[in-house]
């Protein structure tokens, strides 16, 4: 593994651990109080001084404003103030994972990855984890965090669709995004899908990343395709 590299204001820095045997795309952020965020992630991940990303938004890609996008397909953390803000991916198929063990807050994009950093794992008891994902994303995206059991007896928060402001002493709070104005017609819809969609071809080809990226679309075999 590559040394950290200690980045962000002294509120609160940011140490950053490339790590080249984990899934390009992961990343699992660890905060104590009083202590520099430990953001341990594959080689995928953009990071700079004010945070990290994986994945593409509807914004430039220079401004790197992943926590205030209306379509974010991926995740990341932004320096706000004295805050680091955690931005979960816009849509409910995907979610932050968030893992509180005394003063230690741990926040990822994958739950393997959260329960190997906090040495833990899925309680093999427990027949209705399938069932818990289900009714997570039924409730909506403005319900209360769901909550897995672990082996441990501790509890993992699904947070879908909204932010997570991390302060210097390690206390996370949940931030909603707002909504938007709603289409005021057909034309207002199409117009607000297909502008959405060109800004986030835009970003995920811009120049000045190191990898790019093109989007694909998924077609069933069945009655919808």
């Amino acid at each position: 593994a590559a040394s950290p590299r200690i980045r962000g204001p002294r509120i609160l820095p940011i140490e950053f651990e490339p790590l080249e045997h984990l899934p390009p795309l992961a990343w699992c952020a660890r905060a104590r109080p009083g202590s520099p965020v430990r953001v341990r992630h594959g080689l995928g991940v953009v990071t700079r001084d004010e945070g990290f990303v994986e994945g593409a938004w509807d914004g430039d890609f220079g401004a790197f404003d992943v926590d205030r996008a209306a379509t974010l397909a991926g995740s990341g953390a932004r320096m706000r103030g004295d805050a680091l803000v955690f931005a979960a991916p816009f849509h409910p198929l995907e979610r932050l994972f968030v893992l509180r063990d005394g003063g230690d807050i741990r926040v990822s994009n994958s739950l393997a990855f959260l329960l190997t950093d906090a040495g833990d794992g899925l309680d093999l008891a427990h027949p209705g984890y399938f069932f818990d994902f289900v009714g997570h994303v039924r409730r909506g995206i403005a319900a209360p965090p769901t909550r897995l059991r672990t082996a441990s007896g501790r509890r993992v928060e699904l947070h879908s669709c909204c932010n997570l402001r991390l302060r210097a002493d390690a206390t996370l709070e949940r931030v909603d995004r707002p909504p938007g104005n709603p289409p005021t017609g057909y034309a207002d819809y199409a117009d607000l899908l297909l502008g959405t969609t060109r800004r986030l071809a835009a970003n995920a080809a811009d120049p000045r990343r190191a990898a790019t990226y093109r989007l694909v679309a998924a077609c069933s075999c069945g009655y919808d395709s």
